[in-house]
């Protein structure tokens, strides 16, 4: 390995890689069913479920909350299972016409208790654009390639439509939770909880799962659980998981520098135009703050407002520069 690629480790007073950023570049780079197959074990290798059920309560509490809370892991690795190729490219189709998906926004859920709205984290609508949406909202023209005319038909969907979660009541990593232990594990400590509504949500999906329709994306999901369940109890419930050895049997099976190193060769180009446009931007931010100071030297009054939302913009391009690369 390069000395390099050693020394941009981030490591721990022990020498060793930090637990959560390891998780973090794992879950980056770690994509396609065949990568998470060869990379991670089942729940047996990380925190078996006679283990977790011989947990004390407040031990059992923290693995659930953990499950339930990250939902914008939990989304992406549903993205991943439905719409993640091989060449590792997520490939959004839509599901009415199944033609390809170019743009999306977050989704807010009502609350109907209360009425009030919020963002769902992690879930994404997409569009799939026609040229009708495009002519109204002024970026078609006529003079653009016939390849590169939207042909889509319009139509707007969630990462959870035409799949047993469209109308789930049950955040999405306690379903992969249950597809990770599939022998009722969750189900029974939701139970002693007396979330009898959850435990009937994931059986009603994991059933609906089951079902041949849904066949492809069933098996697809319990590989991407693999991922998400193994990245939560490895690095987040790191105390209940060390003594099974799983962190090693993760690193020994694929190692990351392998990974970030191939993902890097392939993807250099594209990495390459992206870095530059992001340095385009900060530098752009900056002479426009240069010539605005170099005008109030020569007189021009302040306007303080337009200032303040040049720097804002300036700080936008370079959280985006710094931010890690990973929606290849």
């Amino acid at each position: 390995m390069p000395k390099k690629a050693q020394q941009s480790r981030p490591r721990n007073k022990k020498g060793g890689t930090t637990s959560r950023q390891t998780g973090t570049a794992l879950t980056d780079l770690i994509r396609t069913v065949s990568e998470v197959g060869r990379v991670w074990p089942t729940a047996d290798q990380i925190l078996p479920s006679t283990m977790l059920e011989a947990l004390p309560d407040t031990a059992k509490r923290k693995v659930l909350s953990v499950f339930e809370q990250e939902q914008k892991r939990a989304y992406k690795c549903l993205r991943w299972a439905r719409w993640m190729s091989e060449r590792r490219h997520l490939h959004v189709r839509c599901v009415d016409c199944h033609k390809t998906a170019s743009s999306y926004s977050t989704v807010k859920q009502r609350d109907p208790k209360t009425g009030t709205y919020r963002v769902d984290e992690g879930k994404r609508r997409w569009e799939c654009v026609s040229k009708a949406v495009e002519n109204a909202a002024g970026k078609a023209t006529d003079r653009s390639p016939q390849s590169l005319r939207p042909k889509g038909c319009g139509k707007k969907f969630c990462d959870t439509s035409g799949t047993p979660f469209a109308n789930a009541r049950v955040p999405i990593g306690l379903v992969l939770a249950a597809l990770y232990y599939p022998d009722g594990t969750i189900e029974r400590l939701l139970e002693a909880e007396g979330r009898q509504s959850q435990v009937l949500a994931i059986q009603k999906i994991v059933k609906e799962l089951a079902r041949r329709r849904h066949k492809e994306l069933h098996s697809r999901l319990q590989r991407y659980a693999r991922l998400f369940c193994g990245e939560m109890l490895l690095f987040r419930c790191s105390e209940l998981t060390d003594p099974f050895g799983g962190r090693t049997l993760v690193q020994r099976n694929y190692a990351i520098e392998e990974i970030a190193i191939g993902f890097i060769q392939n993807n250099y180009k594209k990495i390459w135009t992206v870095l530059m446009l992001k340095y385009q931007a900060v530098r752009m931010a900056l002479g426009q703050i240069k010539r605005l100071d170099r005008s109030l030297v020569h007189g021009a009054p302040l306007d303080r407002g337009y200032r303040r939302k040049l720097v804002n913009a300036l700080q936008c391009a370079v959280r985006a520069l710094t931010a890690p690369l990973t929606e290849f």
